[in-house]
């Protein structure tokens, strides 16, 4: 009788408030819209891992002596803060898409968690050293200005003349009296060498190579330099976007 009872009641309500089981096709969208969202959010992961890559590898860990700061301090800054973010998020969206998914109930949470993982280092280690690094980086940099801010890179290292340090590009040499060197903030400088600098070996020194320089500013156009590196740390004379 409880039972009956109980029966009628849901279909009263039912009636009353007019429910109706939703059409099919509505659950199966759904799913395929979060199996989509899965595999939006593990290439998003790959790109935050080759980016992270590219940013750990490429900048110069050993210049913050010249910076008047700690390492701890110098690791501190270098650290991509904004990528960690991003996929710790991309991961929490792929285990909650996971959990709402048809059939996502089977998978454990570690499971879920260390396939995403997995995906994302593998794609991503593979656009690192097909070189998709540096061209994803300089394309954030140069179409997103708030990225540039968010994230340190080389190129916030390498503008300190005060500290003795200058990123550029040749635009004149002279193999006995130095070069002119304009820096990345447009400055034109006349660089100085003496048979004291450096000159890393994987350089070839001509017109519009890309650059590092470390040494001492003489004046507000005059710079002496003592050592002289190539400005990508795996590909020297690529250019600067």
């Amino acid at each position: 009788m409880m039972t009956e009872d109980f029966t009628k009641d849901v279909l009263s309500q039912i009636k009353d408030q007019k429910l109706a089981p939703r059409p099919r096709w509505q659950f199966t969208l759904k799913n395929y819209l979060l199996w989509a969202l899965v595999g939006l959010a593990t290439i998003l992961g790959a790109l935050a891992v080759t980016t992270i890559i590219f940013i750990l590898t490429d900048y110069d860990w050993d210049v913050f002596v010249y910076l008047n700061r700690s390492f701890l301090v110098h690791v501190l800054m270098a650290l991509p803060y904004l990528w960690l973010a991003s996929l710790t998020l991309i991961l929490v969206t792929i285990y909650y898409n996971f959990r709402h998914t048809k059939g996502g109930y089977h998978y454990e949470p570690y499971k879920i968690i260390g396939l995403s993982v997995f995906a994302s280092l593998v794609l991503g280690t593979i656009m690192f050293w097909c070189g998709l690094d540096s061209e994803i980086h300089e394309c954030l940099v140069d179409r997103l200005p708030l990225y540039g801010h968010l994230v340190q890179t080389n190129r916030d290292l390498w503008i300190y003349p005060e500290h003795g340090l200058l990123a550029g590009h040749i635009t004149l040499f002279n193999d006995s009296q130095g070069f002119v060197f304009q820096d990345l903030h447009g400055t034109v400088w006349v660089v100085a060498t003496d048979t004291q600098t450096i000159w890393d070996n994987r350089l070839h020194p001509a017109t519009n190579t890309i650059i590092k320089l470390i040494g001492e500013r003489q004046d507000a156009q005059h710079f002496r330099v003592r050592n002289i590196r190539p400005w990508n740390n795996r590909l020297p004379n690529e250019p600067m976007k």
